[in-house]
């Protein structure tokens, strides 16, 4: 009987160790299947990252743009207006405008009032000025919100 019990115990070792060497192989399949799908989700997540990255940028450069145009055609709005011109002319020949005979100070309360006009109408901006291109760059005109 006591033999009989031996190519029992043998047969158990046996399948002990299949058993154990089994659920090894099925862990490490487990631990590898786990390890690409993180890899894929982590690339997926990546690049999902970098297209909405990629995409939200071209739309702040094309808002930056759209901006930027806006802010010059301001400038040349405001360029164009008649008293842009005729103050320099007037500050060239001792404070009267040689065209239409405007004093520089009629020609500043003429701009001062378009300014503040612009500046109603156009809350982005908070203050407009005109500084002398000469060497003192003298502030001849200041509008403020």
């Amino acid at each position: 009987m006591a033999q009989a019990i031996s190519p029992l115990r043998s047969l158990f070792k046996f399948h002990k160790h299949v058993l154990l060497i089994t659920l090894v192989a099925i862990l490490l399949l487990l631990a590898s299947a786990v390890t690409v799908f993180e890899l894929q989700l982590s690339q997926s997540v990546t690049d999902e990252l970098k297209s909405t990255l990629s995409a939200t940028g071209e739309q702040i450069s094309a808002q930056a743009q759209e901006n930027i145009e806006n802010y010059r055609q301001d400038l040349r709005f405001l360029h164009a207006t008649p008293p842009i011109s005729g103050l320099p002319r007037a500050l060239e020949h001792d404070g009267v405008d040689p065209l239409d005979n405007t004093t520089s100070a009629q020609w500043r309360q003429r701009l001062e009032k378009i300014f503040s006009a612009f500046l109603t109408s156009n809350p982005e901006y908070d203050q407009i000025r005109v500084i002398s291109a000469d060497k003192t760059a003298m502030e001849l005109v200041r509008v403020d919100r």
